[in-house]
Parts: C-alpha cells; sequence; structure tokens
C-alpha cells in the first residue's frame, strides 16, 4: 500500500513539474505572447485610416489586441499584413515590400512600428511578447525571431514605451544572434 501512495505522489510531483516547465518554456516571466489566433481582421472603413501603401491590402490586415488580461480593455494594438495569405490569394511568389507592422491605440494613431513584418517575414517569423504594464499599457514589447537561415536566430532591443511623447522607441534596430536571456 505504501508503494501505491509513494507512486502516486511521485506522478502528480512529476505531472506538475511537466506542466509547469512546458508553460513557461516559451515565454518570459510576466510578459504575454502575442498569438495568431487571437488576431482578426480589420474592417474595410478602418483600414482606410491607415496610410495609403496599406490599402492595397484590404481583407489581409489584422489587428491584434494587446491585453493583460480577457477583462482588461484593449489599449493598444499592433496591425499587420497577413503577407503570405496575401501572396497566396494573388497567386504571387515574389515577396513585396510589404509596410512594417505598427503599433496603435484605441483611435488608430500610430504609437510606433515594428522593424520587421508579424508574423511572418519571409523566411523569419516573429514571435512577440508584451509585459510591464502601466496605466492600463504594456511597456515593454519583445520581437524574438525564428530565423532558418543559416545566422540564425536573433532578437531585437525592446521597444520601451515613453510616456511623454506617447510612443514606443527602440534603442536601436541592432540585433542580437540567438536567444534572448531570460
Amino acid at each position: 500500500m505504501q508503494n501505491v501512495w509513494r507512486n502516486r505522489i511521485l506522478f502528480t510531483i512529476g505531472f506538475f513539474f511537466v506542466l509547469f516547465s512546458n508553460s513557461f518554456a516559451a515565454g518570459y516571466p510576466g510578459f504575454i505572447d502575442l498569438r495568431e489566433s487571437k488576431c482578426v481582421l480589420m474592417d474595410g472603413k478602418d483600414v482606410l485610416n491607415l496610410p495609403p501603401a496599406w490599402h492595397k491590402y484590404n481583407g489581409f490586415i489584422k489587428i491584434c489586441g494587446l491585453k493583460k488580461n480577457k477583462a482588461s480593455k484593449v489599449n493598444v494594438s499592433i496591425i499587420s499584413i497577413w503577407a503570405e495569405d496575401y501572396l497566396d490569394a494573388q497567386k504571387k511568389e515574389m515577396w513585396e515590400d510589404f509596410p512594417v507592422t505598427i503599433i496603435v491605440d484605441d483611435d488608430l494613431n500610430q504609437l510606433g512600428k515594428f522593424p520587421e513584418l508579424y508574423p511572418m517575414n519571409s523566411p523569419v517569423e516573429l514571435s512577440v511578447y508584451y509585459g510591464k504594464w502601466k496605466s492600463g499599457k504594456p511597456t515593454e514589447i519583445r520581437i524574438d525571431v525564428s530565423n532558418p537561415a543559416v545566422g540564425g536566430d536573433y532578437y531585437y532591443p525592446p521597444l520601451i514605451w515613453n510616456a511623454k511623447d506617447e510612443q514606443y522607441h527602440m534603442k536601436s534596430k541592432e540585433t542580437k544572434h540567438g536567444k534572448r536571456p531570460k
């Protein structure tokens, strides 16, 4: 009987160890991983409020609200072109010079921009993490890049919220190779 209880306890401890070690494996403590599935197609009327270079991509532009939790209001979003969907629909194989992803407030005023196109900037794929909340806004946005090419993975310095000019700024666009330290 003791062996049965000991085995159950060991199994339970092992189960929780695996569960919690994997739940934070891809992210950073205190940050939320932006999931593509949370992004929604922008309304055509809202697309007209974007710069003219975006208009031809109507139907392939998505907005992703950056929320602290399910109950919180969206004060900051990113807007991006789903480039692969666009190219597939147009039956094009050649990558275009797409406008980069922008960060906006709830009135679609631009607050900053990404150095690359989210979620995919062929052949690289971006992972976005946001956190360090203040006044309903994430004050830090991290961009990690998965790159299958010889150069390998890299990441950018974080985009940091500046309350004085109400913009997100990156210290430099210089990338660091490898994985971002946790």
